[in-house]
């Protein structure tokens, strides 16, 4: 399967029958998708009264959820094995106020406890390995961590609430950077939604605050911004050569590299999103799988 141009705007879209024109790109490029359904590993989450606030995934195609409610994650494998580990608590596995989950390219699992600025690590079968209390992080304290990423380095890209700065740890945990503050001017990050990273490490943050999404290298220069498509934006993730972002109510927009307009993918009209508005999503091989109390999925299929 070819992978979509990198410095070209998709020129045709088809989305449930319907063509859309976008100026840039002569061979025609087709996206369609197949209808939102409910995971087929759902009744596992519900028997296990599972209700997924945060989702992601790993190499294997392992999803991870976390249940902010119970204060549970949980992991879930394709062949319908379920693991989870958590509850209330201040210490060791246990968090208070989880905000965020993300997986490294080694299936370590990590996830951000904003009460107790702390962020836990597990490994992919859920054991506990480890917590860095951020408010000790020296010489720059982190306090309130809100979202998570780690690149294919294995660095901890966090943003903090309140402050709307990105901190760059090592692999170790230890402080490398931080960036988005007041040395950016004008540019600083205004109230901070979403991040993600993709292959070559640049950094996608939704800055709600200023209405747009930045990208950034890895040591934070600013590459480029583009308007935010909706106000209702909740979750971005990599996907083939650009950006996809989701809203609360399961529209869909995709960035392309270099480009600074979302191209409008789908919308989810059917009765599947309106039961509770989505919160987070994450892609596995071009099936989407998105968090809205319960699993829903989709397919985005490139036609050739």
């Amino acid at each position: 399967m070819k992978r979509l141009p990198n410095k070209k705007v998709i020129q045709s879209l088809i989305i449930v029958g319907l063509s859309v024109s976008l100026a840039g790109q002569s061979d025609q490029l087709a996206i369609s998708r197949t209808e939102w359904k409910n995971w087929n590993q759902q009744e596992i989450l519900q028997n296990a009264e599972i209700h997924p606030s945060h989702v992601a995934a790993n190499t294997f195609g392992d999803l991870i959820v976390l249940d902010m409610e119970s204060f549970t994650v949980a992991t879930l494998s394709s062949e319908g094995m379920l693991r989870l580990t958590g509850g209330w608590g201040v210490e060791a596995e246990r968090f208070s106020y989880p905000t965020d989950i993300a997986v490294s390219f080694g299936r370590d699992i990590f996830l951000c406890d904003q009460a107790t600025d702390r962020v836990l690590r597990f490994d992919g079968k859920l054991n506990f390995i480890s917590d860095v209390d951020l408010s000790e992080m020296q010489p720059t304290r982190v306090e309130l961590p809100s979202r998570i990423a780690i690149n294919r380095l294995g660095e901890i890209i966090i943003s903090a609430a309140e402050q709307w700065e990105l901190y760059q740890l090592s692999s170790d945990s230890r402080f490398i950077s931080r960036f988005g503050g007041r040395s950016y001017g004008e540019e600083r990050f205004g109230e901070i939604v979403d991040i993600a990273v993709n292959s070559r490490s640049e950094i996608a943050v939704l800055d709600r605050g200023n209405k747009q999404m930045t990208i950034l290298s890895r040591a934070g220069s600013i590459l480029l911004t583009a308007p935010l498509p909706d106000e209702e934006i909740v979750g971005v993730e990599s996907w083939r050569s650009g950006w996809l972002v989701i809203n609360s109510n399961g529209k869909l927009f995709y960035l392309s590299s270099g480009s600074r307009a979302f191209s409008y993918v789908l919308s989810v009209q059917d009765k599947m999103t309106q039961i509770a508005p989505i919160t987070d999503f994450t892609i596995v091989d071009d099936e989407i799988f998105a968090a809205n109390g319960s699993i829903i999925s989709c397919r985005l299929i490139i036609h050739e």
